[in-house]
C-alpha cells in the first residue's frame, strides 16, 4: 500500500510524474519508434486557480476527477496516462497510430467546448491546452521530450483555449517558448549555485 501511494496520485489514482518520465525513456529505448513513431502529449488545465479561489479546493478536486474520466475513456488498454502536476496530465499513445492519437486529442478538446462545470449552481470556466511531441528518434531523451511538449503547450495557450500544438523545429513561436524555458532554467541554476556577479559603474 505504501508503494502504491508513493507512485500514484491520491486524488485521481493516476501514476505520477516520475513514472511518466521513466515511461518516455522506456518507449524511446524499447519501441521501434524510428519505424512506428509514438505520440506523447502534455495537457494543461486552465482556470483551475479561479475555481479554487472562488469555490474552494473541493470544487477544484471534483473538476480534476471529471476531466480525468473524460481523458481516460479516450485511451486504449495499456496506454500511459499520468498526472504530472496539479494542473497537468501526461499521455503516451503507445497503442495508437499518430493519426488516431491526434484524433483523440482533437475529440477531447472539442468536448471541452460543450463541457460544463457547475458548483453550487454557479457555472465555472474550464478549458484545456495540449502540447504534442512525436517520438521518432532513438537518440532522444526524456528531458528534451518533456521540454518540447511544455513549449508546445505554452504556445498553444498563447493562441487559443482548447487547442493543441505539435512541436516542430520550424515553428518559430514554439522554438521561442522552448528557448525562454531554457533561459529560466539557466537563471534558476545560477541563483542556486551563487554564480551571479554584480557589476556597476561609478
Amino acid at each position: 500500500r505504501l508503494q502504491y501511494h508513493r507512485n500514484h496520485d491520491a486524488l485521481t489514482g493516476l501514476l505520477k510524474r516520475d513514472y511518466f518520465e521513466n515511461a518516455i525513456q522506456n518507449v524511446i529505448q524499447t519501441h521501434n519508434i524510428d519505424v512506428h513513431p509514438v505520440l506523447a502529449c502534455h495537457i494543461k488545465i486552465s482556470h483551475l486557480k479561479i475555481i479554487n479561489d472562488q469555490c474552494g479546493s473541493v470544487a477544484g478536486d471534483e473538476l480534476i476527477r471529471e476531466l480525468t474520466e473524460c481523458i481516460r475513456i479516450l485511451l486504449k488498454e495499456n496506454e500511459i496516462f499520468c498526472r504530472i502536476s496539479g494542473t497537468e496530465f501526461g499521455l503516451i499513445f503507445v497503442n495508437s497510430s499518430i493519426e488516431e492519437a491526434q484524433d483523440k486529442i482533437t475529440d477531447l478538446l472539442d468536448q471541452m467546448l460543450d463541457f460544463e462545470f457547475e458548483w453550487n449552481d454557479k457555472p465555472m470556466p474550464v478549458s484545456l491546452n495540449a502540447g504534442i511531441y512525436i517520438l521518432k528518434d532513438k537518440s532522444e531523451n526524456w528531458m528534451n521530450v518533456i521540454s518540447f511538449m511544455d513549449a508546445a503547450c505554452l504556445s498553444s495557450q498563447k493562441e487559443s483555449e482548447n487547442s493543441f500544438k505539435i512541436f516542430a523545429d520550424d515553428d518559430n513561436d514554439v522554438i521561442a517558448k522552448h528557448r525562454q524555458m531554457g533561459l529560466v532554467s539557466t537563471i534558476i541554476k545560477a541563483l542556486q549555485n551563487n554564480r551571479f556577479q554584480l557589476f556597476y559603474q561609478l
